[in-house]
């Protein structure tokens, strides 16, 4: 095989807590692999302007200039390695389109660190901008899942950049509301019972416990996201809303995000609040169920609870009630213990890893 232009390699490593017993499972690579190859097509749109609809098999016109080829991988440290096609058909001093839709690419994840409204300079265009921004976020984990997924493309113009749980909500941040439009920002889950895609309206429909079935717009730059959801999913929805005149929800007008759920028990293999890592020897399980309109995750190993409105805040909730229950019980002297006291702080000294 012979090796690329490192300005068309394009490298995705999977690292963190999450994987660190170096196995990464297959759903994950195959996912965040067709949402790289579906950025890079939204980027090559963006870099020509294309105005046409993204509908149907819109990317074909772009498989010449921007479709990813497997290259290399590596086992030991989770890397895989794709490159660009490179167009026969070039003419000399046009546009490389793939290589610009790589540029674009790295100017605006590195921008989001750094000067999150430079994004507006980078891409002008509302819609051009919304469709680049929603293909990065579903290539960053979930904000339940503690691993990263880091893009290199071997060119010192572009230095690797990190897409984690951290960064989809900053991505969330450039969706938010304004300020008149606040009040109206809501969150529901329920089971997806209804999609539209190539049918109007666009929308999908959610079933809340209650029965009551909520109608939920989208617009054009979340095609792609609505189109890997599931019928029949549990999915947690964040959108502005229309309530009626005794406040009940009447539809989702615009949905600003939305996100499957999975009940299955949480795999903690570390704690942190406030900058404080806690890495433990063997990860715990915590468990996930959903209270009316309460998330609730457990962890009985150690008797540890996270509560909160929406799935992010429950585990920042249960990331600080474990800072509280190692400084309160763990630092603590044991003459200032009961019985039970001093089994929590036993339990917590042997499942943390010791500096």
């Amino acid at each position: 095989m012979s090796k690329p232009n490192q300005k068309r390699l394009l490298k995705l490593r999977f690292l963190g807590e999450g994987f660190r017993d170096g196995h990464v499972p297959i759903t994950i690579v195959a996912s965040k692999l067709e949402a790289l190859q579906a950025l890079v097509f939204h980027a090559a749109a963006t870099v020509t302007h294309d105005t046409t609809a993204r509908r149907g098999q819109w990317l074909n016109k772009y498989r010449s200039v921007a479709e990813l080829e497997f290259h290399a991988s590596r086992q030991n440290c989770l890397l895989i390695e794709t490159a660009l096609l490179t167009p026969e058909d070039r003419l000399p001093g046009t546009p490389d389109v793939g290589a610009d839709a790589v540029d674009l690419i790295f100017r605006v994840r590195s921008a989001l660190g750094d000067n999150p409204s430079a994004v507006i300079d980078i891409v002008p265009d509302r819609t051009e901008r919304a469709f680049v921004l929603r293909s990065m976020e579903d290539l960053c984990p979930n904000t339940t899942e503690d691993y990263q997924v880091e893009l290199e493309n071997c060119d010192q113009a572009h230095p690797k950049v990190v897409f984690s749980a951290e960064t989809r909500k900053e991505l969330r941040r450039l969706f938010a509301p304004t300020e008149t439009e606040v009040q109206r920002q809501i969150t529901i889950v329920g089971t997806l019972v209804k999609i539209h895609v190539e049918i109007a309206p666009k929308i999908i429909s959610v079933q809340l416990g209650t029965g009551t079935e909520i109608w939920c717009y989208y617009d054009e730059s979340m095609r792609d996201q609505i189109s890997n959801l599931v019928a029949g999913s549990m999915v947690e929805v964040t959108g502005l809303a229309t309530f009626d005149g005794a406040g009940n929800i009447k539809q989702v007008d615009s949905m600003l995000d939305v996100e499957t759920v999975s009940m299955d028990p949480l795999r903690i293999a570390r704690f942190v609040h406030k900058n404080v890592v806690y890495s433990l020897h063997h990860p715990v399980q915590a468990s996930v169920e959903r209270s009316g309109d309460i998330w609730i995750y457990n962890c009985p190993e150690i008797n540890l609870w996270g509560v909160g409105d929406r799935r992010e805040e429950a585990i920042s909730d249960l990331n600080e009630t474990f800072d509280f229950l190692w400084r309160q019980y763990a630092q603590e002297n044991d003459a200032l213990l009961d019985e039970k006291a001093r089994i929590l702080k036993r339990t917590l000294l042997g499942i943390v890893k010791q500096p």
